[in-house]
Formats: C-alpha cells, sequence, structure tokens
C-alpha cells in the first residue's frame, strides 16, 4: 500500500487544502484532510512540508502527515485480517471517514454532495473504467448544488423520492431551464445519491426506481458543411491575431471530431507517423485519427499547433469569425422545450456556432461524404449506430442526394461494363 500526499491547488499563492492519495491491489482512492498549506513551503518529492525557518511548524506538521498514513495503514490490515482479503475502495474509505476524519455516519445530504464536489475536484474520482474524471467536471457539480440549495435548504437523503422527483421538475420548469439541463441537474443528483448509497450513508433506493429518470430531448444543433468551412478557412484574419488562433484551433476540431477538451490540448507530442493519438478526457477512451491535410498547414503556419483558451472565450471569439461568413447570414430555427413547453427560436446561423459544432460537424460531413459509420464511431467515440445517427445533422434533402449519389455511382459503373 501506498500513502501519498498532494496538494489541492498547487498553483495557488496562499494556503491550500491536501489530498490523500491511497494505492493499493490496483486501486486508489483520495479523499481531503483538515490540514492546510501554502505551497511554497511544500515539497512534491517527498511528499511532506520542507524543512525550513520560514515555516517553523514544518516538524508538528509532517508528523501529522505521518499519523494519517500510519492510521491508513492500520485500517488497511485490520480489514484485511478480519475479511481474509483487501476492504473495498468504498468500504476502506467509510473506515477512514469515520476513524480518521471523524465524520459522523449520519453525514448529511448535501455536506456529502460538497465532499463529492471536492473530491471530483481533486481527481479523487473515477468512472465504470476506472479512469480518473476530470476535474472540471467539479464545476457543474457545484452549479447543480446551489440550484438544489435554493429548491430546498434542507434536504436529507430520504427526502429523494419519487414524489421529490416530481416536484423538483416542476420548480426547474418554473425556473425556465430547458430539458436537457433539468435532466443535467436529475443526473448528477442521481450520481451523489449512488455514491452515498455504496458508501453506507443511507438506503434509500427511490432514485433508481424507472419513473426517476433523466428528461432529455436531441439537442436541434447545426453542422457546417465542407464548403461553410472552406469559407472560414480563407478568412483574411492576418490582422487579428487572437481570431486567426482560434479559427485555427476550430479547424482542428472540424478536422479530427474531438471536443473541445481534447483538441484544445494537442501538442505534437501526440502526433507520431502522420496520425493523432488521444485519450479522450471524457470517457478515457484512446483514439487514432489520421492527420487531415488542413491540420497540416495548421502545423506548419504554428510549428506545432495553435495555443488555447477558456472555452468561454473560445466560443466569443468564434462567434466574432462566422459573423463574417457570407454562408452563415442566413437564419435557422431551434425549437427546444423550455420551462416544459417547446419554444421555436430563429438566430442566424452564425450565431448558433460553438466549440461543439466541430465534432458535429466533422462527423456529419464525413457521413455525407460516404465514410462508414463504424469508421467514424471509432474516430467519435460513439458507442452505437443508433447514438450516432441521433448525433449527426443530416437533412431529409440531404439524405436523398446522398442516395442519387449512389444510383448514379452504380449506374456510371454498369455503363462502363
Amino acid at each position: 500500500m501506498k500513502v501519498k500526499f498532494y496538494l489541492l491547488r498547487p498553483k495557488s499563492k496562499n494556503e491550500t487544502g491536501l489530498i490523500c492519495s491511497v494505492s493499493y491491489d490496483k486501486k486508489r482512492i483520495r479523499f481531503c484532510i483538515k490540514e492546510s498549506i501554502n505551497p511554497k513551503y511544500w515539497n512534491s518529492k517527498t511528499s511532506r512540508a520542507r524543512i525550513t525557518p520560514s515555516f517553523p511548524e514544518s516538524g508538528e506538521f509532517n508528523q501529522k502527515l505521518s499519523n494519517i498514513a500510519s492510521k491508513v495503514n492500520k485500517l488497511y490490515l485490520d480489514s484485511f485480517n478480519v475479511n481474509e482479503e483487501p476492504p473495498t475502495e468504498a468500504m476502506l474509505e467509510r473506515y477512514i471517514r469515520s476513524a480518521i476524519l471523524k465524520e459522523n455516519s449520519k453525514l448529511s445530504l448535501f455536506d456529502f454532495y460538497q465532499d463529492f464536489i471536492d473530491k471530483t475536484a481533486a481527481g479523487g474520482r473515477s468512472n465504470s473504467k476506472g479512469k480518473v474524471i476530470r476535474p472540471d467536471a467539479a464545476k457543474y457539480y457545484k452549479r447543480a448544488l446551489k440550484i438544489l440549495k435554493e429548491y430546498r435548504n434542507n434536504l436529507e437523503f430520504e427526502d429523494i423520492t419519487l414524489e421529490f422527483y416530481n416536484d423538483f421538475i416542476s420548480y426547474l420548469n418554473d425556473k425556465g431551464f430547458s430539458i436537457n439541463t433539468v435532466g443535467d441537474n436529475i443526473k448528477k443528483l442521481k450520481a451523489v445519491m449512488a455514491a452515498a448509497l455504496e458508501l453506507g450513508y443511507h438506503k434509500n433506493t427511490a432514485f433508481q426506481g424507472k419513473y426517476f429518470t433523466k428528461p432529455s430531448e436531441e439537442a436541434d444543433n447545426i453542422y457546417l458543411s465542407v464548403n461553410e468551412l472552406k469559407e472560414i478557412e480563407t478568412l483574411d484574419l492576418s490582422s487579428k491575431p487572437s481570431l486567426d488562433r482560434v479559427r485555427d484551433l476550430f479547424l482542428v476540431g472540424c478536422f479530427t471530431g474531438l471536443r473541445f477538451s481534447d483538441f484544445s490540448r494537442l501538442t505534437p507530442k501526440n502526433i507520431t507517423d502522420g496520425f493523432i493519438e488521444i485519450e479522450q478526457s471524457k470517457t478515457g477512451d484512446k483514439v487514432v485519427i489520421p492527420v487531415h491535410s488542413i491540420i497540416k498547414k495548421i502545423i506548419k503556419k504554428y510549428n506545432g499547433l495553435p495555443p488555447t483558451i477558456s472555452n468561454q472565450k473560445f466560443n466569443n471569439y468564434l462567434k466574432e469569425i462566422c459573423q463574417d461568413v457570407k454562408s452563415l447570414q442566413h437564419t435557422e430555427s431551434k425549437t427546444i422545450t423550455k420551462a416544459g413547453k417547446k419554444v421555436t427560436i430563429n438566430m442566424y446561423k452564425w450565431q448558433m456556432v460553438s466549440s461543439h459544432t466541430a465534432r458535429r460537424s466533422f462527423a456529419t460531413n464525413e457521413y455525407l461524404n460516404g465514410t462508414s459509420t463504424l469508421t467514424i464511431m471509432a474516430v467519435t467515440g460513439h458507442k452505437t449506430e443508433k447514438a450516432f445517427l441521433k448525433y449527426i445533422k443530416v437533412s431529409k434533402k440531404e439524405e436523398a442526394e446522398r442516395m442519387k449519389q449512389h444510383w448514379e455511382s452504380r449506374e456510371a459503373k454498369l455503363i462502363a461494363m
């Protein structure tokens, strides 16, 4: 077993909390401890505070960490001796929370939810495949917790019933949220309830019922055609370097099919022998993508890849770019369910372009160009053809055009024979 400590926020200028990471039998759990320290006094190699006159409490501080490590080891050995096998992650975490963190076994729903957020931010949660869930997902849970508290600030685990579900859905609809936002709040609450159930904080299984579902609807989003992308590519943005970089980064997304969280962190290290290899941050799956000719031009232009910025700034700049694209000046209709009612919004197409348009454009354009769905899915990471066909944006007219091209191609071959 290995017990190590890490800074919660290594780049902080002020004191930051510590994470304890416990690894054993190919398992790992992480939890936040109450101790905190200024990063300038921390030695990441020893996983302890630096011994320096500037931090005279270093000896006492390090002893506290050593005591925690010793207690974790003892809990592990005691459990192993009693059960004659290593404890599960949930079991060991429950022991740690009770014996070391001194948490009350009746930890409230909101306290557990906040701990769940802290654990996510610390990289201490894994998906079903054992891949660490990306820490930035914590901010979405934080937003969901805020909404839940606004609904009712004294909820407990036992309150999460079907009656609660129906009332909470009505509340979210009254707040004017879209159906997918409503569903996302339900999804996050179910994840928190499931984690708490596994750790023994409650025995309420109502959230697992078949009527306690995550509402959703197919997003009525756009894609950009090959010609529209060409128009974006040929825009002269030399006098606006910030927009120039965003345009090029967007094109990287359009010709890799990656999510913003992945194409924005590509480096030359991800490219070998004409192929891009990267582990998707959302799923943990590895994908391999051939380097498109347009991406080759971009790599040559930057002697690498364009620098990234935040998703929000990226989307703002992207709309500014697309506003100058002539083919995106027409209006599109977008239908969503908001506040429980269908709402149709008319917008200019350039207003609807976002970072995710890149991935959808890649999938749709490849499909229209005849690339097999299985080949595209290997790049996008869709698990089923049904999910993939829902994802792409192909109109009935485009499907008819596609069939027409197949007919013409077959007839040309017959004539040639």
